[in-house]
This record gives structure tokens, C-alpha cells and sequence, in this order.
């Protein structure tokens, strides 16, 4: 299992090596469960579900601090489309993910071993 760790390496190339090394450490149809922050920053569905979770964030009654934090990390982030993570994903070894799970720009997916 792997939440909300992917987004946070710096480089494609590390990106994939980071599931290249889980693939490693599982039997081949071994299972993972993975979730992280994905999306098409460009695009207007990206923008709604973005300013929703802002918007969620700050009914929650979060400080200023934080959602402004929140909002740093549509620049901070190298972020990738669902397709993006799904090819590399498959690159590392694994089958075509399943999305079971999203929340605004949060996303959750299983996937097995293949390779």
C-alpha cells in the first residue's frame, strides 16, 4: 500500500523507480493498493474538483495557513493525468489499475503484479 507519497517525488524517472521497487518486493499477482494526488491541471474538470476541495477545506474550518498551503500545491506539484499514472504504473509492472476510490483531486486505485 502507498497513500499519498507518489506526488511528492521529484522527476518522472523517480516516479517510476518508486514502483519499480514496489513491484520488486511483491509476488507476481501480489496485490497494491495505491492513492495519491492526480489530475490535468489545465483542464476545467481539474479546476472545479481543485477549487471544490479548497472550498471543503476551508468550511472545515481549517487556518489560513493551511489552505493557503492546500493552494501551493497546484504549483508546487508535477502533477499527472490519470493516464500518466496508469502507463507508468503498467511501466513498473503492473496490471491496468481500478479506481476505487476519489475524493475531489484525491484518487484511489488497485493494481496487480504482472511482470
Amino acid at each position: 500500500m502507498t497513500i499519498f507519497v507518489f506526488q511528492f517525488i521529484q522527476g518522472d524517472k523517480q516516479k517510476l523507480q518508486y514502483f519499480v521497487s514496489i513491484a520488486a518486493n511483491l509476488r507476481l499477482d501480489g496485490m497494491l493498493v495505491t492513492a495519491d494526488l492526480v489530475g490535468e491541471k489545465a483542464t476545467a474538470g481539474f479546476m472545479i474538483m481543485f477549487n471544490s476541495w479548497l472550498a471543503s477545506i476551508k468550511a472545515s474550518g481549517v487556518s489560513n495557513g493551511e489552505v493557503i498551503a492546500a493552494y501551493a500545491l497546484k504549483t508546487s506539484l508535477r502533477w499527472m493525468s490519470e493516464c500518466e499514472y496508469c502507463s507508468i504504473l503498467a511501466q513498473a509492472g503492473f496490471s491496468k489499475p481500478v479506481r476505487f476510490f476519489q475524493s475531489y483531486i484525491w484518487s484511489g486505485w488497485v493494481t496487480t503484479r504482472i511482470k
